[in-house]
């Protein structure tokens, strides 16, 4: 009960305040011990709304057009990717994803469980840092689901290892990025940058030549500096420890992240606790009005012998059976 209030509680609050529940989250695993000669992976995922730039911020990382980037009125990106270059010691993997975690086309749709299961097989055992990838001066309110969907799937914990990475830098032009973090009216945003530790950065993906490596630059030694700060250790959650991931273990995920005071209240222990609470095993009224409040489902099991007074409340009980003078129908 108490994990379960902590993550609901968290999802309604600022994702600045987070030190208890991070300490819920599953902890990350360090690396494992890469061979003499061969490259330690370094496995970074792209996250956001559709449209925010993440495939073009992918390519500018790579060095190359490998994810499609284009202009459109719909989503370009419709499948996870990789692609792969190294750096320095690494061998840099960038996961690209469509707008698969909130607040866009993919809402409430198969494809989008199949995609991050797609996600998880290309990113495990887990991602070492996450880019969350927004344009300057447009965090939106799908921006803002587009958050939520991710610490749905991945959990409260991930912040640690998240970047927000603002497209169009171009367009500071004489302004610094940190003035305009720093004074933003964006509440939001100001709350999401303080959950990432202050991690942000700029990057302008038309650039080409010498300009285009001091951007990939800038953003690696972010990268960097967010692995250090973790001790070289990746992400890893409940989703990337089970060997036989599936979508409708996937779906399952996010319904119990959506609404986890319902998942509590559906539980045969938790529904045992408070009818008895209540002094009547058959009619718990307070959880029937609780369900009702919270959209939940608590089933009953049919009358019988058959009902002589109507249903109570929200439907059939077993209160309402045929009684002597001496036994009143329990009041709800």
């Amino acid at each position: 009960r108490d994990h379960l209030y902590h993550q609901h509680w968290h999802r309604d609050a600022a994702w600045g305040r987070q030190p208890l529940e991070e300490l819920l989250s599953v902890p990350s695993n360090p690396c494992p011990v890469v061979p003499a000669g061969e490259r330690q992976e370094l496995r970074v995922v792209l996250l956001g709304r559709s449209g925010a730039g993440r495939s073009a911020t992918g390519n500018t990382l790579l060095g190359e057009e490998r994810f499609e980037s284009h202009l459109a009125s719909q989503p370009v990106t419709t499948t996870c990717s990789d692609g792969r270059r190294h750096w320095r010691r690494w061998c840099v993997v960038v996961v690209d994803t469509p707008a698969i975690f909130g607040g866009s086309q993919w809402d409430k749709h198969n494809e989008a469980c199949r995609e991050i299961t797609h996600c998880i097989e290309l990113s495990s055992p887990g991602p070492h840092v996450l880019l969350l990838v927004t344009q300057l001066g447009r965090f939106t309110q799908e921006d803002q689901e587009a958050v939520r969907g991710v610490q749905d799937i991945f959990g409260v914990g991930v912040f640690r290892h998240m970047v927000v990475v603002f497209t169009r830098g171009e367009e500071l032009v004489g302004g610094s990025l940190h003035n305009y973090v720093t004074h933003t009216d964006n509440r939001a945003l100001r709350n999401l940058i303080q959950s990432c530790w202050n991690r942000y950065c700029s990057i302008n993906n038309r650039a080409s030549g010498a300009e285009r490596d001091q951007q990939v630059q800038q953003l690696m030694n972010k990268v960097r500096e967010t692995v250090r700060e973790n001790e070289g250790r990746y992400y890893s959650n409940e989703l990337y420890l089970d060997p036989f991931l599936t979508e409708e273990k996937v779906r399952y995920h996010m319904e119990k992240a959506a609404r986890p005071w319902g998942v509590l209240l559906d539980s045969l222990s938790y529904r045992r606790v408070l009818t008895k609470s209540q002094g009547c095993d058959c009619c718990p009224g307070e959880l029937l009005h609780v369900h009702r409040l919270l959209g939940t489902a608590f089933p009953l099991p049919p009358p019988n012998p058959p009902l002589t007074a109507p249903c109570c409340f929200l439907g059939p009980c077993c209160c309402h059976r045929e009684q002597s003078s001496a036994q009143p129908l329990c009041s709800m």
